[in-house]
């Protein structure tokens, strides 16, 4: 059988594999996990995405190579996508055996009781009710420092509409506008983590006509941010934990199989949404719908939106396994440390891996954007073979933590956080940067100590 082919079924069998035992170990429970949502994500990444580059190429003679970075769809190509797939194998079972075993006596009782339906374990919910007055002021201070700083990071492209109509130029870094209050992005994202809150209150029928309004002016604000962002995947990710939330997707005992339908249907039109986003953006920069001419089928379209990973991936391999290239662990560990602190405090010379494979990526010397790496890409960057071990156990422990928290607690309030956190974890699969997600929680964490700050205050 031809090798393209072998690789596909292999790669489909692996995405069924996935799907199948994510679904199942959510049934057993009732309730959504990060760890099923990052599953469903690298069954999708490891799974369905090779398979459909390759059937695409072999029975449509779609070549899926950019201008600027291409697909080596050689032999000698072909040998390093099978390098890469048999150590996704490997990092997913490296994170599954650490999450069964991390804190696995104190997760197992907790669970127990779920599944046991312990009356104890789901009166915890109701002894936290008290607690909706202090996220009440929490949810203000968290709005007016959300929208001040949005404020100020626009004002350098005279709002949000002039940030729409050049955010591609801003995402690649080719844009002529500087900003120099462009941190000022961080604390504005904490937006999002207002409309979770805002959606709790809501549910629990607290102050329920105003904290729909702010639910709505969050929402607004949010999508807008996202737009602006020109982030395709970072909107999907906001829309389906918005989703998750709204049908307590993530509530502890309340899952069944309506949901999981629903899931599917949320599944399907996530997609659809990756594959005309781009369209959508077109008409907002220029003022009308792009001509069909100019662009492929919405499968090319949708395929082309993630085919770097298959990019990086072999140059991935070929410099960091067969070249015996540099080990760059340490340099994104010492990145994630000095995340936080402005780029004139930090150390010289840090590699950012996504920079690095960028310039391995790209044809020529013009560097346009950035080019991410996925799980493995990046584990193969941080310690070549090795990396999808010392990265599974890595992220299998905090992935583990926050979902055994999450149970443990039971309390909506908390569970806020932990729905905000969801959304970076379920990014990890595709961008995988331990700098990106320390960068991309500061928001989270800023409003985790605002709440910290609202209960001192309050209760004593």
């Amino acid at each position: 059988m031809d090798n393209y082919i072998i690789l596909a079924l292999l790669s489909a069998v692996f995405g069924i594999f996935i799907f199948v035992r994510e679904t199942r170990a959510v049934k057993q429970l009732n309730s959504f996990g990060i760890i099923n949502l990052f599953g469903y994500m690298y069954g999708l990444t490891y799974g369905i995405l090779p398979t459909a580059v390759l059937l695409t190429y072999k029975y449509a003679d779609l070549n899926l190579s950019h201008g600027y970075y291409m697909i080596d769809y050689t032999s000698v190509g072909l040998k390093r996508m099978y390098v890469w797939f048999f150590l996704s194998i490997v990092g997913y079972a490296v994170i599954q055996i650490t999450y069964k075993f991390f804190l696995d006596g104190k997760y197992s009782k907790i669970k127990n009781s779920i599944i046991e339906k312990d009356p104890a374990y789901f009166l915890k919910e109701e002894k936290n009710g008290a607690m909706l007055g202090t996220l009440q002021i929490c949810i203000l201070i968290c709005f007016i420092v959300a929208c001040v700083s949005m404020y100020l990071w626009l004002r350098a492209y005279d709002g949000f509409w002039g940030l729409i109509k050049i955010a591609d130029q801003v995402r690649d870094g080719v844009s002529d506008v500087k900003n120099p209050l462009a941190f000022f992005l961080r604390p504005a994202k904490m937006i999002t983590t207002v409309f979770f809150m805002s959606m709790v209150l809501v549910k629990k029928k607290y102050n329920r006509d105003f904290n729909f309004v702010i639910m709505c002016v969050s929402f607004v604000l949010s999508v807008l941010m996202l737009l602006a962002l020109d982030g395709r995947l970072a909107m999907v990710m906001y829309l389906i934990v918005m989703v998750l939330l709204a049908g307590e997707f993530f509530k502890v005992g309340g899952f069944s199989s309506k949901k999981l339908l629903r899931m599917v249907i949320i599944g399907l039109l996530a997609l659809a949404f990756v594959m005309n986003m781009d369209s959508f953006t077109f008409f907002l920069r220029n003022g009308y719908w792009r001509d069909a001419a100019q662009s492929g089928s919405a499968i090319e379209d949708t395929l082309l939106e993630f085919t770097y990973i298959i990019t990086g991936a072999q140059h991935a391999v070929q410099t960091s396994i067969e070249a015996n290239g540099p080990i760059l662990i340490g340099e994104d560990i010492v990145a994630g440390l000095f995340a936080w602190v402005p780029s004139s405090l930090r150390p010289d010379g840090i590699i950012n891996i996504w920079d690095y494979n960028t310039e391995l990526c790209t044809i020529g010397n013009y560097i346009y954007g950035q080019l991410p790496c996925d799980f493995i890409t990046t584990s193969i960057y941080y310690l070549g073979v090795a990396g999808p071990l010392v990265n599974g156990i890595f992220w299998g422990i905090v992935i583990k933590t926050l979902d055994y928290f999450h149970l443990k607690n039971n309390n909506s309030i908390q569970d806020i956080f932990y729905y905000a956190l969801s959304m970076r974890i379920f990014r990890l699969v595709n961008y995988c940067l331990l700098y990106d997600f320390v960068l991309g929680i500061f928001d989270i964490f800023l409003a985790y100590v605002i709440w910290k700050a609202c209960t001192i205050i309050r209760w004593e």
